[in-house]
């Protein structure tokens, strides 16, 4: 159940919430708990911070949280216990985990992680409560991955048991994996875990986004310079690493900042800073252990945050974008910003790697319709990396950064992706109508796994021209079908499969037709030498031909007659006796045709001396039809 359930999520995720469900997502708060015999005293102290955690969530309208998971884990197990939003079923699950087993350290932490991953939502939050190396090691890359793909923090909450904690660096793989995900990583006492859920409640009550992160190496001066802006509020100091670390934070004035105590254990050390004040800042840290290196991570409560994506096409909404690019390939990152009752604008973006050094400085440019910064094709790094937006405030003109959780590029491990049979989606709508010879382009997303074979067909057996795109690796593509012109209705099929199965769907292309008369000329008696026009005018779409004839005859322009450019007029500069008999127009196209008959007749000509000429004199009609012609006849033929 939780493995449908996971690419149940993973799948709508890919398709309809991409990156758009940073904006509000809604998240789990995940408790993956180790629940051997050892950690009695690490479940019973989450126990008793329970409703603490549950209220703090449950009061809040920022945190963005609606439901809770917990999963055990021990060796052999692992277990997913609950999710839920009802307070006691979450309690009850906690107050069921039994703790027993054990006896050796190495326990199933990357199987509880993952199963903690495939059972949550996007954008959560994961708590790893453990005192025990993992014994499942071979599956790090796989809930790396995983958690890159949901954008999911792991933090680790490691505990001192003095079988397992031989030295700080047995845990390395927890750090470098909280490091690689953008979360936090924690080794105490056992009696120390009610501050750390302190801390845990303060970063889930509101969105919390990292105002700075900085790893100093053992040899290096623990000192660091920070900028506030005004969108930030009750900001957190948390350092990691070393012995009895001390945190002192002086404004610019070199004038103490007062800070309040929220955990202090020999590893860590937490500060919250509220009410805080926009400015420049600096900070210092003095610890008694030089041997380790030191992370210190500040939080903020922030106004402003952005969203992020990735595309090979050119994006135009949030919905259509990745939150990892493809990999060695150009991508464009679309940029939307969020603000509370801020004017911003985004000014340009870095791309750093997870020591801050920027790799890449790119300008971004406004889609004015929508309100989003896109950027030209990049190739992004292969390394992990963050993104950093650089706004400033139309009003103040303050500089604000805001950066992303790390990212790296799509990434497919063996046996992650199911062998799956494709399925199709049409972008936009699957009924069509178009103007007369418009360009056409169509858009589907596809599925499946292996790669299908993707392609589009017509109705006419047309040969089409369309592209391809990788979209997610191995996974999800998009086929963009371009049509010069259209000028007849039609049906375009996008078209994939592969070993698994077959899928398609389709865009009705429709033209609207008509053939609507707008002016008809009527028989005419015209003065000699004075100057007429015949008209034969339609509207029609496809457009229509105009033929005109003269007592049988195809009518040749001269300097004295002449056509108009459309066809649909006919231009008679001086009246002369052989413009007189019978002018006809034949209007056509493949849709329909319409015969017009005029009569034409002079006046005047007997007090012209010159008209007795034989050129001019009237000259008697060709016989004709045995049918005798109504003037104004109209003939209608329609093909369809």
């Amino acid at each position: 159940m939780v493995e449908k359930l996971y690419h149940s999520i993973v799948a709508l995720y890919i398709l309809i919430c991409s990156v758009y469900c940073q904006e509000g997502a809604n998240s789990s708060l995940i408790f993956v708990i180790d629940n051997t015999v050892s950690m009695s005293k690490e479940i019973k102290s989450v126990r008793g911070c329970a409703d603490a955690i549950f209220n703090t969530v449950v009061s809040s309208n920022e945190s963005g949280i609606v439901d809770f998971v917990i999963v055990t884990f021990n060796d052999p197990g692992f277990e997913l216990r609950v999710i839920t939003n009802n307070k006691e079923e979450f309690n009850s699950s906690l107050f069921n985990i039994k703790a027993g087993g054990g006896g050796d350290c190495p326990e199933n932490a990357m199987s509880g992680i993952e199963l903690g991953l495939k059972s949550s939502r996007p954008f959560s939050h994961l708590f790893v409560f453990t005192d025990a190396t993992a014994k499942d090691m071979e599956k790090y890359e796989v809930v790396k991955n995983l958690a890159l793909n949901l954008n999911i923090k792991i933090n680790f909450i490691v505990t001192e048991y003095q079988p397992c904690y031989t030295n700080y660096s047995v845990f390395s793989p927890y750090e470098t994996l909280a490091t690689k995900t953008g979360g936090e990583f924690f080794v105490m006492k056992k009696h120390k875990i009610p501050e750390i859920i302190e801390y845990v409640k303060r970063l889930i009550e509101s969105n919390k986004v990292v105002i700075l992160s900085k790893r100093f190496r053992p040899e290096e001066e623990k000192k660091v310079d920070v900028t506030l802006d005004s969108g930030i509020k009750d900001a957190l100091v948390a350092v990691t690493g070393g012995d009895n670390s001390t945190i002192h934070v002086k404004d610019k004035f070199n004038a103490t900042v007062p800070v309040k105590g929220i955990a202090d254990t020999k590893k860590s050390k937490i500060v919250a800073w509220n009410n805080t004040e926009p400015g420049d800042y600096h900070i210092e840290l003095n610890k008694t252990d030089n041997k380790t290196n030191t992370l210190l991570i500040i939080h903020g409560t922030s106004k402003i945050t952005f969203s992020y994506g990735f595309s090979a096409l050119k994006p135009e909404y949030m919905n259509e974008t990745t939150n990892r690019p493809v990999p060695d390939e150009k991508s464009y990152i679309l940029i939307k910003l969020k603000t509370k009752a801020k004017k911003i604008h985004l000014q340009k973006i870095q791309v750093v790697d997870l020591k801050d050094k920027v790799l890449l400085d790119k300008s971004m440019n406004i889609i004015e319709k929508y309100q989003l910064y896109i950027s030209e094709p990049i190739v992004f790094p292969k390394d992990t990396f963050k993104i950093v937006m650089i706004a400033e405030d139309e009003e103040t003109k303050e500089t604000i950064k805001r950066t992303s959780l790390p990212i790296e590029s799509q990434k497919v491990l063996p046996g992650t992706i199911k062998d799956e049979a494709p399925k199709v989606y049409i972008t936009g709508n699957p009924k069509m109508i178009l103007s007369y010879e418009s360009p056409l382009q169509l858009t589907c997303k596809v599925t499946g796994h292996p790669k299908p074979k993707i392609f589009w067909t017509d109705d006419f057996g047309s040969t089409l021209t369309f592209t391809v795109t990788t979209i997610k690796v191995d996974y999800q593509f998009v086929s963009v079908l371009d049509v010069d012109i259209v000028n007849k209705n039609n049906t375009y099929i996008c078209k994939a499969s592969n070993s698994k199965g077959s899928d398609e769907k389709s865009v009705k292309v429709e033209i609207p037709y008509y053939f609507d008369v707008i002016n008809l000329s009527k028989d005419k008696k015209v003065e000699y030498n004075k100057e007429e026009k015949l008209y034969c005018n339609v509207k029609a779409i496809p457009p229509a031909n105009v033929t005109w004839y003269l007592n049988g005859k195809e009518v040749v322009t001269d300097d004295n007659l002449s056509i108009s450019s459309d066809q649909m007029t006919l231009h008679i500069r001086e009246m002369k006796p052989k413009y007189v008999g019978n002018f006809l127009c034949e209007i056509r196209n493949n849709m329909k045709r319409l015969v017009h008959n005029i009569q034409l007749t002079i006046t005047g000509v007997e007090e012209d001396k010159s008209t007795s000429s034989e050129e001019e004199r009237p000259r008697p009609p060709r016989p004709r039809s045995p049918r005798p012609r109504r003037h104004g006849e109209i003939l209608l033929d329609l093909h369809i």
